[in-house]
């Protein structure tokens, strides 16, 4: 249970699964031997419960959303050289498209059909 000190109410919080830092994060497990992004899968706490691996905290995901300047892009994710706090799937941020950077990078992705059969199978 949470007491909000700030309105002297209780409220009931629910507790959520929590994944520990060290097991996602690039360069938090051991010494720090360097400092970039991470083969995919290297780190296998960072799963999502569809099987996705390293949507957080390896780079940012640079994303097929656009804007109006063509000299920008809408990246998504974090990256190994963020703050923890920015490192959630819902960080999003502007890449500018001169240069490089070794912290953006993309996920190759498909649509698939639906399965309306009910047969579909899932894998995690």
């Amino acid at each position: 249970m949470v007491v909000d000190s700030s309105r002297h109410t209780s409220r009931v919080t629910p507790l959520l699964p929590c994944v520990p830092c060290r097991s996602v994060a690039t360069g938090l497990s051991g010494p720090p031997l360097r400092a970039g992004v991470t083969s995919v899968g290297e780190r296998p706490g960072n799963r999502s419960p569809f099987g996705i691996l390293d949507m957080v905290g390896n780079c940012w995901e640079w994303t097929s959303t656009t804007l109006s300047d063509p000299g920008a892009a809408v990246i998504c994710g974090g990256s190994y050289d963020n703050p923890m706090r920015a490192v959630q799937t819902s960080s999003k941020g502007v890449y500018r498209k001169h240069g490089g950077s070794n912290a953006v990078g993309f996920r190759c992705v498909q649509d698939i059909d639906s399965d309306t059969s009910g047969t579909e199978e899932t894998t995690a």
